[in-house]
């Protein structure tokens, strides 16, 4: 039994600098994706809080006197808000991580 996983350790350890070197490849493919996923981000985020916000102003302006609306369409909007600064945090922070992937 103790043979089986020096066995595995060998192997294993034999085969780390094949996974290292192939690591300088996997890290710049990783640092494009996060500029692709970064950038769907901050396109989709961007067109989703506008819709978000629009809605929002819609829903409070045509509420009719209803006070619940009212309050429905301004919780819209600041969730709205809230979402862009949350989005534009997770950009900057995968924007901030990006270059140490070089």
């Amino acid at each position: 039994m103790l043979r089986k996983y020096v066995f595995v350790l060998v192997v294993v350890l034999s085969l780390s600098p094949v996974v290292w070197a192939s690591s300088v490849t996997v890290f710049s493919q990783g640092e494009k994706l996060l500029d692709a996923v970064r950038g769907f981000m901050v396109n989709a985020g961007g067109i989703g809080v506008f819709i978000g916000v629009a809605w929002g102003a819609l829903m409070r302006q045509l509420a009719g006197g209803d006070h619940q609306q009212v309050q429905k369409g301004e919780s819209i909007i600041k969730n709205s808000i809230v979402a862009w600064a949350i989005l534009t945090g997770l950009s900057l922070i995968l924007s901030t991580l990006t270059p140490y992937l070089k």
